[in-house]
């Protein structure tokens, strides 16, 4: 692609991804300096000292925010967070020449002598090499069109606000990967509005859950496609899906597709359908494209467990907290899971006619700590009037304060809802300005644990029981992934954002988890207590993972609890 007044930029939000996971999952070393005759601090990262003889470069040098937290030995506190990593980016070798990168694919190429235990074999490198490279041309594309959109407000639609999230993945070094899943994939298309396809397939095929015809129904008579062969069903499927489809499915045939019906959401996988077309469902599909450590398709047992999910999930959650139902879902079956996955569809309730009646924005959280192109503020300083250091701590209290009573009592009940900011909705008042709850999105992501729900007198469905990625071998595991995602993902990026990283702000979330923790409403207080105070906490190593060729086998290295801080 030809290079564009973004192209520095978007190579250094995937750079600061990367270094930032080489120093977290102890693959460098790296000490903090100070610049001469400068207040600014860099960290100067090098091979392990039983590597250091083995790469022609023996330093990378990189920008650290003023910001960062260093301890009193003078070390700064890890994990280190990728948007504490500031530009310039130096390579030096050991002539002393120096060279400045923000290419991750070439700082890879460059260092990669300097961790060869963690990459097996050269075509393992080079793959990586090109998802990073990937990641950042996507990026690239992502902050022109950033440029282009006015900033949000208020009166913005939800899909609009989806569209404020151009960066992906705070963490993840393929955080804008869009790798496909097969070389007959051409390319995903434009996923801001995606192509949609309509495809029919026999029904001995397929698997409902849920009135899943009924439900489409609306939306394929607004599009004339509401005349279906007998024995046969319609469903929908990204059109960058449609080689997989046809091929792993003979029997399979194309109705029809569409371009500008649809709009893509945060998620890649999960469209909104245009309002012309008054359809009160979001469509979440398989797309056979890798971004971030999966292929994002729609497996079948997620297919199976999304309607249990929301009906169990609204069952025990407080009654302030919206869920937003997933009503009815398709899947393959009689085949292989390869082809069972490429056709999954789960019909998501839009929640936004909701919120409009009662005269509220819904908002995906992530969006509140973006900024609009050329903004010096963040969306949760300009939509709340945040101006001092006293508006911040005020409002964080209240925000985290009732998203604590919404989701941790059901840990305590033995069901952890994944609560990272991609998938928490904020609800705000309009006429008031000010921060009216929350709803709940992707039943995908709840766990359970079943001998806490059966000690409660629940019934788990036998099917959903035996499936692993639904179920937690023990509470701690639910608690764990509750510390991951609401905790060091959506607190710290949110504290981050707010420069309220530090003592104050950590000490601000302590007080309003104790109140919940110590509440009647929340069932093993005690005990969740002790865990979220626990001394360490783990942090996922994605880049190792990736270098391994096995994206989703993380390995978990132990840090002090951010939550102590």
């Amino acid at each position: 692609m030809t290079r564009t007044e973004y192209a520095e930029h978007a190579e250094f939000e995937t750079t600061r991804r990367l270094l930032a996971c080489l120093i977290n999952e102890g693959l460098v070393e790296f000490v903090l300096q100070r610049l001469d005759s400068s207040k600014q601090r860099v960290l100067c990262l090098r091979a392990l000292s039983h590597n250091s003889d083995l790469s022609t470069s023996s330093q990378l040098v990189v920008g650290l925010n003023s910001n960062s937290l260093v301890d009193e030995n003078g070390k700064v506190c890890c994990p280190i967070a990728p948007e504490q990593l500031e530009l310039p980016v130096k390579l030096e070798n050991r002539k002393g020449d120096t060279v400045y990168e923000t290419n991750p694919s070439k700082i890879l190429e460059k260092i990669h002598e300097w961790i060869p235990e963690s990459i097996p074999n050269i075509p393992l490198l080079e793959t990586t090499k090109q998802m990073l490279q990937n990641s950042a041309e996507n990026q690239e594309k992502w902050l022109q069109f950033h440029h282009q959109q006015k900033p949000c407000d208020l009166n913005s639609s939800a899909i609009e606000w989806e569209r404020t999230i151009i960066f992906g993945h705070p963490e993840h070094p393929l955080h804008r990967c869009l790798y496909p899943e097969s070389p007959s994939l051409t390319g995903a298309g434009n996923l801001i509005t995606p192509e949609l396809s309509f495809i029919s397939i026999p029904d001995e095929q397929l698997e409902t859950t849920g009135p899943f015809t009924p439900r489409l129904q609306p939306l394929l008579e607004k599009l004339g496609l509401s005349q279906s062969l007998p024995g046969q069903t319609i469903i929908p499927c990204f059109t960058s899906n449609l080689p997989l489809v046809l091929s792993r499915l003979p029997r399979a045939t194309l109705v029809q597709s569409f371009q500008g019906i649809a709009d893509g959401q945060a998620s890649a996988r999960s469209v909104s359908i245009k309002p012309q077309f008054d359809y009160n469902h979001h469509l979440k599909m398989s797309l056979p494209f890798q971004i971030t450590g999966a292929i994002r398709n729609v497996k079948p047992w997620q297919a199976y467990q999304a309607t249990y999910m929301t009906e169990l999930v609204e069952r025990l959650a407080h009654p302030d907290l919206w869920v937003n139902r997933e009503t009815a879902t398709i899947t393959g079956v009689n085949m292989d899971v390869q082809a069972a996955r490429t056709v999954c569809c789960i019909l998501r309730e839009d929640l936004e006619p909701r919120a409009l009646a009662e005269d509220q924005s819904l908002i995906i959280a992530a969006a509140l700590y973006h900024r609009p192109a050329g903004g010096a503020k963040t969306y949760a300083e300009t939509l709340f009037g945040l101006e001092s250091q006293e508006d911040k701590c005020s409002w964080l209290q209240k925000y985290m304060g009732l998203l604590f009573q919404l989701v941790i009592p059901l840990l305590g009940r033995g069901i952890v809802l994944e609560t990272h900011s991609q998938n928490v909705l904020v609800r705000v008042d309009r006429r008031s300005k000010s921060l009216a709850g929350f709803a709940i999105r992707d039943m995908n992501g709840v766990k359970i644990h079943v001998p806490t729900l059966q000690e409660q007198g629940i019934t788990v469905d036998e099917r959903l029981a035996q499936i692993s990625e639904t179920r937690a071998a023990s509470l701690e595991a639910l608690w764990k992934r509750a510390h991951r995602t609401l905790i060091q993902n959506h607190a710290g990026f949110l504290l981050r954002s707010l420069g309220l990283d530090n003592s104050q702000g950590w000490s601000i979330l302590r007080g309003e988890l104790e109140k919940v923790l110590f509440s009647d409403a929340c069932p093993m207080g005690s005990e969740l207590r002790q865990f979220f105070w626990g001394r360490n906490m783990g942090y996922p190593c994605f880049l190792g993972a990736i270098l391994r060729g096995k994206p989703l086998e993380l390995e978990i290295m132990q840090y002090p609890n951010i939550l102590m801080r």
